[in-house]
């Protein structure tokens, strides 16, 4: 059991002057380390949106462009199959870093430190190199397919590369890293004691894990969705290297508008249309945040 503290003074308890200053400070100290973040956010952010908003408007003047991607069956395949790619990629994430850490946490000190380091070590990784290196692994001649054929598990011919799998699984690998450092830092702040407590009583270690485990790691696994999720939206090196043209996703379709055609109009709708489902996409996993922060 977790206590809340309230800053709110009891009745009739004597007033504090002495915790309101400390209190005051510390929102002066908040302002004050957002403010670099703040400065930050208009050139690199706000300025570019603004201007893709208004070339999407003005290049030609009206609501063309978006009328043309709401019409378009390839445009709204490309969105459909971007949103289906990225929850796939969300939940295996999800899959894959939830024992992983489990392990990080509940594992010796020396095991934690191996698995973190792992982690760690492969946001040093470029992208592109990543991505290389799992159109290596995947083509006819690489180490996934050989590993198949060694096991009877498919045929001489076997090539991987440029299909949807390879995509979901090089994606997979880029956005695991986030997921666990997320469930990580929230999974560390459960209560052994509560969970002895429980299993004292009686509740067995399924029902010690839905009840109180899985509850107090649900906002760490919704703050990690949202990362994945809205990163892999906009992912466009990692489908362009691994994937096929039926699997290009609305990153690749947004530069083929902008480098290849030059309507900056069309590619710039594209993308406000993309930053409105990050955005809605981040609602919603902030709503579920709140939800499971209510709950734990």
């Amino acid at each position: 059991m977790t206590s809340v503290q309230s800053n709110v003074t009891e009745p009739g308890a004597p007033f504090d002057p002495d915790g309101a200053h400390r209190d005051r400070l510390r929102a002066l100290v908040d302002q004050v380390l957002l403010a670099p973040a703040l400065i930050l956010l208009v050139p690199i952010f706000l300025l570019p949106s603004a201007l893709m908003l208004y070339l999407s408007l003005t290049d030609p003047v009206g609501v063309s462009h978006y009328a043309a991607v709401l019409s378009s069956g390839t445009a709204r395949a490309v969105i459909l199959r971007s949103l289906a790619i990225s929850l796939e990629v969300t939940v295996i994430s999800v899959i894959v870093a939830v024992p992983y850490a489990y392990l990080s946490v509940r594992g010796s000190r020396r095991l934690r430190a191996l698995l973190l380091a792992a982690v760690g070590c492969t946001l040093f990784f470029s992208v592109i190199v990543r991505a290389y290196a799992w159109l290596a692994l995947f083509a006819k001649g690489g180490v996934v397919p050989a590993t198949l054929r060694v096991l009877h598990l498919a045929g001489p011919d076997l090539n991987l590369a440029h299909t949807r799998l390879a995509v979901i699984v090089a994606m997979v690998q880029y956005g695991v890293p986030y997921m666990v450092l997320s469930i990580y830092d929230s999974f560390r702040r459960v209560d052994v004691r509560v969970e002895q407590a429980a299993a004292i009583c009686g509740a067995g270690a399924i029902l010690r894990w839905r009840t109180i485990t899985l509850p107090q790691m649900l906002p760490g696994i919704a703050a990690g969705s949202v990362i994945v999720f809205v990163t892999s939206l906009g992912y466009y090196i990692i489908p362009a290297v691994v994937g096929s043209p039926s699997d290009s996703m609305i990153g690749q379709l947004i530069s083929q508008q902008i480098s290849l055609t030059d309507n900056w109009g069309l590619g710039s709708a594209l993308a406000c249309v993309l930053m409105l489902v990050s955005v809605l996409a981040f609602i919603i996993f902030r709503r579920v945040n709140n939800w499971a922060g209510g709950r734990a």
